[in-house]
Formats: C-alpha cells, structure tokens, sequence
C-alpha cells in the first residue's frame, strides 16, 4: 500500500510539473505575440523563465552589430537581488563571447541550449576566472533561433548547484523558437519602413 500511495504521489508531482511546462510555453508564446519590440519579448521571457525556475537571475545577450560569430550584453536582465549580483552584472556586461566560448559561445555555437551544473568546474566559464567569489553556482542557457540563426542567448543562474533538466531544456527552446520569430518580425517591419523612407526621399528629391 505504502508503495502504491509513493507512486500515486510520483504520478501527481509529474502532472503538476508537465502542467507547469505547458503554462510556460502558453505565457512565452501569448508575450511573443503581444510584444512590440524584441527587446520587450526578451525582458518578458527571462522573467517568466526565472518564475517557472525560481532561479534568481536571469540575461540575455545579443549578437554584435559588427561580429555576427560575437555575443554581447543587451543590458536585458531579471534579478531579484540586484545589489546581491551587482559583481556578476557588472563583469557580464563588460565581457563579450566568441563562438564556443563561455556558456553563451557555447550555445552560439552548438544552436541547442547547454546546462552546467556547477560553473565553479566548468573551465571554459570565464566569468568564473574574473570574479573572486562569483555568487552564482548552477547555470542553463538557450538560443534564439530565427531560422536556423542564433540572434540571441538567454541565461539564467542559481545560487546552488542542480542536475540537468532536460526537459526544461526542451520547454525553453521552444520558448526561444518564438523570440525567434519576433526578431523575424521587427526585422522585417525596419526593412520596410527603410524602403519606405527611400521611396519617400525619392519623390522629394
């Protein structure tokens, strides 16, 4: 009887947590599709994100204008201690990464996202190598796909260490497929209003 109430109990927990992960994905996408700039999709997933793991840090960086192969801070945070991590903010917006560096070059490179248990023995996160007590221990971080094109890398850190989630990896790629096609969107929008502009600039001249 014990063992039967124990997997009951395992049952319930699971559909809990699989109705979670479907909310999740509902809230990404309703914000994907309401957002009017990228850059609001961004501040709203990394805040929903961080609610669903109740992880207290949350980042995106953005490909450089003038490196398509380099990331580098949006200055697009969600923390919840903001005087706690200002170390960790500070030195993440200075550093910028390169294809397959650090947990953001990582998944730049690979276009899947990447998990690290404990970034204190992890050799390639270098922010771990700048900062003496870095305040951060377990990390996950997920693409932004437009096509099959990474625009963007979403991170989130925890002040412990936690095994991998893989199918919480699973539910934030789908959420970066929608940022995806919201960067498609606002890109698109400026390419017209561009051409708009030259038509405009034309007539008048």
């Amino acid at each position: 009887v014990a063992i039967d109430i124990t997997d009951r109990k395992q049952a319930e927990n699971n559909l809990i947590e699989q109705s979670r992960r479907v909310e999740l994905l509902q809230k990404t996408a309703n914000d994907a599709n309401n957002a009017v700039s990228f850059d609001e999709a961004l501040r709203a997933c990394l805040a929903s994100v961080a609610e669903h793991t109740g992880w207290p840090v949350g980042h995106a960086y953005i490909l450089s204008p003038e490196d398509h192969n380099t990331l580098v801070s949006s200055g697009i945070w969600h923390i919840n201690d903001p005087e706690r991590f200002s170390e960790f903010v500070d030195t993440s917006e200075a550093v910028t990464f390169h294809s397959g560096i650090g947990l953001p070059g990582r998944v730049l490179q690979s276009g899947e996202p990447a998990w690290i248990v404990d970034v204190a023995k992890d050799e390639n996160f270098i922010r771990g190598t700048l900062i003496q007590n870095i305040g951060v221990c377990g990390a996950f971080a997920f693409p932004v796909l437009a096509g099959n094109k990474v625009v963007a890398v979403l991170e989130f850190f925890n002040e412990t260490a936690g095994e991998v989630d893989e199918t919480l990896l699973a539910t934030v790629a789908h959420a970066g497929g929608q940022l995806g096609r919201v960067f498609n969107r606002e890109q698109n929008e400026n390419e017209i209003r561009l051409a708009r502009d030259a038509a405009e600039a034309a007539t008048k001249a």
